[in-house]
């Protein structure tokens, strides 16, 4: 199964919708990019394909 995030960027964080074959399963929200620096919470999902 292949899922597609889509992804609309803000100041504040970065509000998705995961799809699959196009049709959206759901929304994502996700916390500012912090560059994750010595932290452990992750503060976003990284853009990679896995």
């Amino acid at each position: 199964m292949e899922l597609e995030l889509f992804r609309t960027y803000y100041p504040d964080g970065t509000n998705g919708e995961i799809r699959h074959v196009g049709t959206p399963v759901c929304h994502t929200i996700e916390l500012p990019s912090l560059q994750n620096a010595d932290s452990i919470v992750v503060t976003c999902i990284t853009n990679k394909k896995t």
